[in-house]
């Protein structure tokens, strides 16, 4: 795992690397992850609440990973994106395919602003 910045994952991610426009009140972003493993390519970018011990992250890596399945996952709409999303004591998970990057929201963020969150990312 090295740390950089998200324009240095952009350069090195062999997918396009996206962030969100909106966040919710109180919470900003700590760093960007960049991690290789078993030759496939993550990025990671982390939220925190000023404030509070929370934070939420969103995954972005390439469509040809293989996930695991979303147990008791929904169809969950948000802008003009379609996804799967658990919601479960305080914890949310969104993941959907927007271009060619999956991306995966998750941490202690509610569903609404969750899918705020994942509508605003580009």
């Amino acid at each position: 795992m090295t740390k950089m910045t998200i324009a240095e994952a952009r350069a090195k991610a062999p997918f396009p690397v996206l962030e969100p426009a909106y966040l919710p009140a109180g919470a900003r972003y700590i760093e960007a992850r960049y991690i290789e493993f078993e030759g496939q390519v993550f990025v990671v970018l982390q939220y925190e609440f000023e404030g509070k011990d929370v934070y939420f992250q969103i995954d972005e890596y390439s469509p040809s990973v293989t996930e695991m399945e979303l147990t008791d996952a929904q169809r969950v709409s948000f802008g003009k994106y379609d996804g799967d999303a658990m919601f479960q004591h305080g914890f949310t998970v969104i993941r959907w395919t927007q271009g060619g990057t999956r991306l995966m929201l998750n941490g202690a963020i509610g569903q609404d602003e969750a899918k705020k969150v994942a509508a605003s990312v580009r």
